[in-house]
């Protein structure tokens, strides 16, 4: 009848699919515990015949009976080379053992490497961005920590602060600020303005969580210190304009013990390198000061940033400070921009 004569066909199909799958897989995994009892009979034997193995002929042979008629020749030759380690032209008991516990060492590899590296699925996260991203950082939350009118820091169960939430964020060339909560949630999203929009493209970002800023550097030679304490306003309060090339990277550092204590290093397209030390952070930053309402969008000269504000009546040479800037390509005499003014 008809559905019999499909039943057959299905099954002749589905035979014909698992002899194609058992070909193309590798013969040395189709070798089970019974399969080796019986191969190593075949090289005891070989031994006491006074061989020193099996040769290629004597291989194909052991292993088409024991695995079955109508293995393929080039899979077993393949398997001869890679067993016959030292090339003598045969492959005794303990180069055959060598080259399977090698192998199921490997499987055991593989099936680790198949754990998911990460613990959740993954999901497509929907922002405004729509030009490359110049960075993404991590804004900690410091509310917890209170500050004495020396401006030192503490915690008021006497351990030692730890960062343990806060907001990612992250900025396009474009100036467009994305806020994430820690659930990468879109939180916020702020359009920056700069001087010529048209002209002017964000290179790098940093936040200083001490003083809760957000500074930026532009093409266009420039620094924009931002105010993140206010969560109705993104107000610009200072930009340091005159840099002799574009900054390109920044990094920050505070000291979680002292948070008027701060370091901002700038790297440039001229491969200069500055460092600004500043030491009364939480109130005044490139020499404005940042703690009053009424400061916004202030502009500082960067040369105005080299000098003192009096007389310098001492100078000494320090031979073993020696800072080193950190540029793709190093010339026998390198170029180095530094400064560090005490701010």
């Amino acid at each position: 009848s008809a559905p019999t004569g499909k039943k057959t066909q299905d099954s002749a199909i589905s035979s014909q699919a698992s002899q194609k799958l058992a070909e193309s897989s590798k013969l040395e995994d189709q070798i089970n515990l019974q399969h080796l009892v019986e191969l190593m009979r075949v090289f005891h034997e070989a031994d006491e015949n006074g061989s020193d193995g099996l040769d290629i002929e004597e291989f194909r042979a052991a292993f088409g009976q024991i695995l079955g008629k109508g293995k393929n020749d080039q899979q077993m030759a393949i398997l001869f080379m890679k067993i016959d380690t030292n090339c003598d032209g045969t492959v005794d008991w303990d180069e055959f053992c060598t080259y399977m516990l090698l192998e199921y060492q490997e499987k055991d590899v593989m099936a680790g490497e198949k754990l998911p590296p990460f613990p959740y699925p993954l999901r497509v996260l929907h922002s405004s961005h729509r030009e490359t991203i110049s960075r993404i950082t991590f804004l900690p939350n410091l509310n917890r920590r209170s500050h004495d009118c020396t401006g030192k820091s503490h915690d008021s169960d006497g351990q030692d602060w730890r960062e343990v939430d806060g907001r990612i964020l992250s900025v396009c060339k474009d100036g467009t600020l994305c806020f994430w909560k820690s659930n990468l949630t879109l939180q916020r999203v702020v359009t920056l303005e700069c001087s010529r929009p048209k002209l002017a493209w964000v290179t790098d970002m940093v936040v200083l969580a001490n003083v809760n800023r957000l500074l930026l550097s532009f093409t266009e030679n420039c620094l924009s210190l931002y105010d993140l304490s206010s969560s109705a306003t993104f107000e610009r309060q200072v930009t340091v304009v005159g840099f002799p090339h574009c900054i390109i990277s920044m990094d920050y550092w505070f000291d979680p013990k002292d948070f008027d204590h701060a370091v901002l290093v700038l790297g440039d397209t001229g491969g200069g390198v500055c460092a600004m030390e500043f030491l009364s952070a939480t109130t005044s930053l490139f020499g404005v000061q940042t703690s009053s309402k009424q400061v916004s969008n202030l502009r500082v000269p960067f040369v105005q940033l080299l000098h003192h504000n009096s007389e310098a009546t001492r100078i000494a040479y320090m031979p073993r400070v020696s800072p080193t800037p950190c540029t793709p390509r190093v010339s026998p005499t390198p170029c180095m921009h530094t400064s560090q003014p005490l701010l």
